[in-house]
């Protein structure tokens, strides 16, 4: 009962955003582990190299697009899309 707690009360203070955020970025650090125990088709500065590339790309895209369009930028959804 008291792990049900703790967990609500960590649920409760965190945005969905942010907690798709933390899994998809947990995700990626698994591939990195594997990636680096040689169990993955890719390299670990591969995986970073794309990372980075696709999340600026994004958030390029994002923040030129709201410009033009005259909207608030989420820039949390931006980070999901990347990665």
């Amino acid at each position: 009962m008291i792990l049900v707690r703790q967990i609500d009360s960590f649920l409760n203070r965190i945005t969905t955003y942010r907690l798709m955020i933390y899994g998809l970025m947990a995700i990626i650090f698994s591939g990195l582990v594997m990636s680096l125990a040689g169990q993955a088709g890719f390299s670990a500065g591969q995986l970073g190299v794309s990372v980075l590339l696709i999340t600026a790309v994004c958030i390029t895209t994002n923040h030129i697009l709201s410009r033009g369009l005259g909207v608030t930028a989420n820039y949390e959804s931006t980070i999901i899309t990347s990665l």
